[in-house]
This record gives structure tokens, C-alpha cells and sequence, in this order.
């Protein structure tokens, strides 16, 4: 028996066809009102728009937040539909040896030589909130820095943000996925 494919299932196979073997990397992105750039790009500029802030919990529905800087800007394209994701790839500070929070008065402080160890580099632009850090003026070389933490500057109206063109920063190169998934999954913009 011959079997027939209509063209729902095609649209259906196009749906589970998996991210591309290739990505864009960027050196910023507006997103949630905020205007990020990587540490390496904003490193000459006045201001500071690489400081990350990623609301969190705990088991214990205690809060703990998530501070870093900005490494790059991923863009993800999935076959088979158009449909794009942006993810931050950061530098992450310890949350249990590198953060310090004093309740009486809100103030955070990071432990800025105190990096988070493990694989989980990656967030959605969607998730994150922009901070900067600031160290005592008479003391530059202090390992312990203040989390400031910002009011988003204006909203856009578009879907999924959008990146800081700049055709001399834009980089694109391919990625070996190794690890096979057993059931695809699908991935919308919310």
C-alpha cells in the first residue's frame, strides 16, 4: 500500500523540523524596554548596558535573582516555520557565595570575581531586566560591586524585540547539534 501525504502534513512536518544549524550573533537588543549591549561592544561607551537581571525562586518560594553581564546575543531560526528566538548567552555571578542582600534597605551586592560554574549560559531576552554595577569611588579594585536596578525607558511594539543593526557586528556561523531529542518539540513566540 502506497501512502499519500496531504499538505496538513506537511505543515505539521514543518512544525517539529528543529532550530537551524546556524545562528546570528548580535551586539545588542532592545527588548522589555531596555536597550542591552554586550560587555565587549558598550566596553568604550559612557553607559554601561550590559548588566542582566533574571527574576528567580527557590523551592522554599524564597526569591533569589540572578545578576550578570552580557556575553552576546543568539538568534535561533526553526525550519520549516518562520519563527525566530533570541536568547542572551551571559556571565553569571554566584548566587550563593557572590550575592550579598541587605533586607533593611533593598541594597544587593555582587561579588563581581565570583562567577557561576555550570552549563546553563542561555536566557530569553523576554526574562531579562537591565542592572548596572557601581564600586566606592575611592575604591576601584573593590571585589564587591552595588546592583542598581533600572526602570525600563520606553516600550516597543514589536513582537519579539528588536537587535542593534550594525553590518560591521553581526556574525553568523554554523552549530553542531550532537544531542538527539527523542520527541521534537515546538517552540512559539508567546
Amino acid at each position: 500500500m502506497e501512502y499519500q501525504s496531504n499538505g496538513i502534513e506537511n505543515q505539521l512536518f514543518g512544525l517539529v523540523m528543529g532550530p537551524s544549524t546556524s545562528v546570528k550573533c548580535y551586539n545588542g537588543y532592545y527588548v522589555n524596554g531596555f536597550k542591552f549591549q554586550t560587555q565587549s561592544y558598550g566596553r568604550f561607551k559612557k553607559t554601561m548596558n550590559s548588566g542582566v537581571c533574571v527574576k528567580g525562586s527557590c523551592y522554599d518560594d524564597n526569591e533569589r535573582d540572578y545578576y550578570g553581564m552580557l556575553k552576546e546575543v543568539v538568534q535561533l531560526k526553526y525550519l520549516g516555520i518562520k519563527c525566530k528566538l533570541f536568547m542572551f548567552k551571559c556571565n553569571w555571578y554566584d548566587t550563593k557565595r557572590g550575592i550579598r542582600v541587605y533586607h533593611s534597605n533593598g541594597l544587593v551586592k555582587i561579588k563581581h570575581t565570583s562567577r557561576l560554574h555550570g552549563n546553563e549560559d542561555f536566557v530569553f531576552v523576554q526574562q531579562c531586566q537591565q542592572v548596572y554595577y557601581t564600586y566606592p569611588p575611592d575604591n576601584k579594585s573593590s571585589e564587591w560591586w552595588t546592583v542598581i536596578k533600572t526602570t525600563a525607558r520606553s516600550r516597543y511594539n514589536v513582537d519579539m524585540g528588536e537587535f542593534i543593526k550594525d553590518a560591521n557586528n553581526v556574525r553568523s556561523f554554523d552549530v553542531n547539534q550532537s544531542d538527539e531529542i527523542s520527541q521534537p518539540c515546538r517552540v512559539l513566540p508567546t
